[in-house]
């Protein structure tokens, strides 16, 4: 059982969206935190999609309906920074994560070989940066709408 099958319990609210039960809005969440736990892309890097467990549609119904269904601050704040992260994910990036991967460079690499490796993974990031930025504010503002506000 996951840390969200616990909060929500088997008393969860059912979703006012005819698409997702709270049962399936749980699994959904669970899925997408061990992806968040495990491999989500480094900090300034963007993912492909296609690397999330579910559509990101479906993990935004999810963490919305988890938002509607607890009370607990701490669960809530978390919730919302899994929507916001969710920006990170883009469609057609491919299956190398994009953006400058400090955890890539190595010191036995030089500094030479470390500056090309970071000019390398530069290349193209801005174009993702953009898109990422956009996405995070439009989560940010369909959050504020929902009566979930946030900081970001």
């Amino acid at each position: 059982m996951g840390i969200f099958s616990k909060l929500f319990g088997k008393n969860a609210a059912r979703s006012d969206s005819p698409t997702m039960t709270a049962a399936q809005a749980v699994q959904i969440i669970n899925a997408y935190g061990g992806v968040l736990e495990k491999s989500a892309p480094a900090p300034g890097c963007v993912a492909d999609a296609n690397k999330l467990p579910f559509p990101k549609a479906q993990i935004s119904e999810a963490i919305l309906i988890g938002l509607k269904s607890t009370t607990d601050a701490k669960m809530r704040e978390m919730l919302k920074a899994a929507y916001l992260e969710l920006a990170n994910w883009q469609e057609g990036v491919g299956s190398e994560d994009r953006g400058i991967d400090t955890s890539k460079l190595s010191a036995s690499m030089g500094i030479e070989a470390q500056a090309r490796a970071i000019l390398a993974q530069s290349e193209g990031i801005e174009e993702w940066n953009n898109m990422v930025a956009a996405e995070m504010q439009l989560r940010a503002a369909q959050l504020k709408e929902k009566g979930f506000g946030t900081e970001a």
